[in-house]
């Protein structure tokens, strides 16, 4: 009987450890958007982002940005965030499309990633008339 309640004892003690000591899954929402959505070359143009930790914890979020355009453009970047836990980091870059840049359209993608694990992605499309 002894054995019994020991053995018991040890799985609860168990259960409270690996419940207090589990980590919270990473989770964010990234959103992405051109204003406006079409514009000529030589015209103003500007991509809007956010992302969002929607864990119970401060994530440290590693955004990968790829842009791809007609005529085989295509362009990489990277940066990094801390969020506190449901907070929200927005960003607004206006820009001028070159004169040179191809009609088309053209497609930005976000990704993000937490503890090297993929928690997020967001597109948004543009067009240059």
């Amino acid at each position: 009987m002894k054995s019994r309640a020991l053995n018991a004892l040890v799985a609860a003690c168990t259960l409270f450890l690996l419940a207090s000591t589990a980590k919270a899954q990473p989770c964010a929402n990234l959103s992405l958007s051109f204003n406006p959505t079409s514009a000529a070359p030589g015209q103003s143009m500007t991509v809007m982002g956010s992302a969002t930790n929607c864990s119970g914890t401060s994530e440290a979020l590693q955004i990968q940005l790829r842009l791809t355009g007609p005529d085989g453009i295509s362009d990489n970047g990277s940066t990094s965030i801390d969020l506190p836990a449901g907070s929200t980091y927005s960003v607004s870059v206006p820009f001028t499309i070159p004169r040179w840049a191809p009609h088309g359209t053209y497609t930005l993608t976000a990704t993000a990633y937490a503890g090297g694990e993929q928690v997020a992605t967001a597109t948004a499309t543009a067009t240059i008339t």
